[in-house]
């Protein structure tokens, strides 16, 4: 899942980088760069993600996403070790941080990602 949303986000990033650079090199074409128009899957996929409701907890050492409704088990454990964190970013990991959608549990990660 942690792969997933790390494509997600390089592919949002590239497509702005795309458009950025379609202006920089001549503003009056940037209208004529080809937008892909998203399938209905993708639509509701997004749609799907976006009402994740995710909870962030120090599991075993390493920082590790669960859905809310099953805080037992595990869906993705990263690689991100919480010693290395700092202390009140440990602290909060060991209470645990509710989450909701896909997009903000990117941000909330990449916080702590060295």
């Amino acid at each position: 899942m942690l792969k997933k949303i790390i494509v997600l986000l390089i592919s949002t990033i590239a497509a702005i980088s795309l458009t950025v650079f379609a202006l920089a090199v001549n503003p009056n074409e940037a209208a004529t760069v080809p937008k892909t128009t998203p399938t209905s899957a993708e639509i509701s996929e997004s749609f799907d993600a976006e009402a994740m409701t995710y909870f962030v907890k120090s599991h075993k050492g390493y920082i590790a996403i669960f859905l809310e409704s099953n805080q037992n088990e595990p869906l993705e454990v990263t690689d991100i070790n919480v010693t290395s964190l700092r202390l009140v970013d440990q602290e909060t990991l060991e209470k645990g941080v509710t989450v909701v959608g896909e997009e903000n549990l990117v941000l909330f990660l990449e916080d702590f990602a060295h």
